[in-house]
């Protein structure tokens, strides 16, 4: 049988398994308030949706301000700022090439690059303590990573939803050659939720709730845990479309 035969036999509604459409829609259906206050009620945040609050799908705020901020003291002094053990590594550094090529092959004569293209194998070779290297190595990632969904009820305070369906926490480093850097130096690969701990709270500074949907129940710490079912079940899905209703029917 042809592909093209299935199209109307088995739609897209029934068959999906992709975790970004089942968060994407998670982010329509909270964008309504009155399912806003239930989920709200369901992980027991105390805290209310106002008109200063906002939803985020795909929350990259570090990658993003590093464009808003286009000064390259700017930009160093946020890099030095969070990792002011960099001045003991790099005490003569003369002009922004010269600071560049600690963390990056090609390195720019005219802007400070972004810590998102630092490479591991570059800033291995001057980061000796190792304390100082996973340091190095979380803000590095922290410009890369995007949570899937981030409730951001203030300036204060956010909750961070991880949304999976199939798939494991990725951890971090993924490239066999950074993986190996990590195996010389004895040192355990960071989890995926240890990181957005970090970007959330520390770089941020927003009390965090941390959430993980799964398809199924399972343990996992200090996260809140919920199933997509018990979150669909407790949202209301009456203005909208068909379609939604049949994309999420499989969990209720």
């Amino acid at each position: 049988m042809q592909v093209t035969e299935y199209v109307s036999k088995l739609p897209y509604t029934q068959i999906c398994r992709e975790e970004a459409n089942f968060t994407a829609i998670l982010y329509t259906l909270l964008s309504q308030p009155e399912n806003m206050t239930r989920f709200l009620k369901l992980i027991k945040c105390e805290d209310k949706f106002t008109g200063q609050s906002a939803i985020f799908f795909e929350f990259a705020y570090i990658r993003d301000i590093w464009h808003a901020v286009e000064s390259p003291k700017e930009r160093k002094d946020i890099i030095l700022d969070h990792l002011p053990f960099l001045k003991n590594y790099l005490p003569a550094y003369h002009s922004i090439e010269h600071f560049n090529k600690t963390f990056v092959s090609r390195a720019s004569k005219d802007e400070i690059q972004s810590p998102s293209r630092w490479e591991v194998s570059k800033f291995n070779q001057v980061i000796t303590n190792n304390s100082d290297f996973l340091k190095v190595c979380k803000f590095k990632w922290s410009f890369n990573i995007k949570p899937d969904l981030v409730i951001q009820l203030s300036n204060k305070k956010a909750i961070c939803i991880e949304a999976k369906f199939e798939s494991n926490e990725a951890v971090y480093p993924k490239k066999a050659d950074e993986k190996k850097i990590f195996s010389d130096r004895k040192l355990e690969p960071i989890r995926q939720y240890d990181l957005q701990k970090y970007m959330m709270q520390e770089l941020l500074g927003l009390n965090t709730q941390f959430v993980v949907i799964f398809k199924h129940s399972a343990p996992l710490g200090e996260h809140t845990l919920l199933t997509w079912g018990e979150i669909f079940r407790a949202l209301d899905f009456t203005p909208f479309p068909q379609f939604i209703k049949q994309m999420t029917s499989k969990f209720l």
